[in-house]
């Protein structure tokens, strides 16, 4: 399970790279935001902890606290890393016409803000799907609680 889920991080990292039609600032930026992803994550790893003898209540918002806290720092780490990546005013090749040819973007930031507002979507998408996933697999809730009730006899 590890070594599908390393794979797809890695595929999404190198076809997001790819993507960047050979402009250095966004061929960069997925290395960057997955760096950031990691140094946050690593601070949601100490910011969860329970005490002993702790209920499955308190165990899940222990873990819960280590998302919210994991996904608030990549959001600013982000934040970070594109203000300092799109602010020069530089073009961006991105794109391309017709005839193939590169499509220049002056307006940097705008499109800066633009992939974090992508990122942002991402992050609540996967939080969700990762929420409703626990919901229904949970023995704490009530789909999972329902299934164990209806095959009692």
């Amino acid at each position: 399970m590890g070594a599908d889920l390393f794979e797809s991080f890695v595929g999404s990292i190198i076809a997001a790279a790819a993507l960047a039609n050979g402009d250095p600032t966004l061929t960069m930026l997925p290395f960057w935001v997955a760096g950031a992803g990691i140094f946050a994550s690593v601070a949601g790893y100490f910011a969860v902890g329970t005490k002993d003898g702790a209920s499955q209540h308190q165990l899940l918002f222990a873990l819960h606290k280590g998302t919210i806290v994991s996904g608030i720092l990549v959001l600013a780490f982000v934040a970070i890393i594109i203000s300092q990546s799109f602010s020069d005013g530089s073009t961006i090749l991105f794109g391309a016409d017709e005839d193939g040819m590169p499509i220049p973007v002056t307006d940097t930031e705008k499109l800066g803000w633009k992939i974090f507002s992508c990122v942002v979507i991402g992050l609540f998408a996967g939080i969700l799907i990762g929420q409703a996933t626990e919901y229904f697999t949970s023995y704490s809730y009530w789909p999972t609680r329902s299934i164990t009730e209806a095959g009692v006899t």
